[in-house]
């Protein structure tokens, strides 16, 4: 999406989506888009992501791209969990390991 058309719906009234419109929606793009083609698109959000907090850490102040990269690579990783069949329950307790460990 356009940086600018995505801070313009930011700065506007908010837009909801369901839980179950939301798998609905990620759903339909597992069933459109070969595999590896979805792992590929996850590398290259990843990559966006670390980009942008590269330039943010060197004085650049990109809080909205920071933003936007950051639900892209949620929506991403979300779409993996569903592609490889991990139950949100073993994320949820890995993320509690993890957390713990800190």
């Amino acid at each position: 999406m356009d940086r600018n058309e995505f801070t313009k719906k930011m700065l506007s009234k908010d837009i909801y989506l369901t839980q179950k419109e939301r798998l609905h929606i990620i759903n339909e793009s597992i069933c459109d888009t070969p595999k590896m083609l979805k792992y590929i698109i996850a590398i290259e959000e990843l990559s966006e992501l670390q980009k942008e907090i590269s330039k943010h850490a060197r004085g650049e102040h990109n809080w909205m791209a920071i933003v936007e990269e950051m639900a892209d690579v949620y929506i991403m990783l979300e779409t993996i969990k569903h592609m490889v069949d991990i139950p949100s329950n073993a994320v949820e307790k890995a993320i509690n390991i993890k957390l713990a460990q800190l």
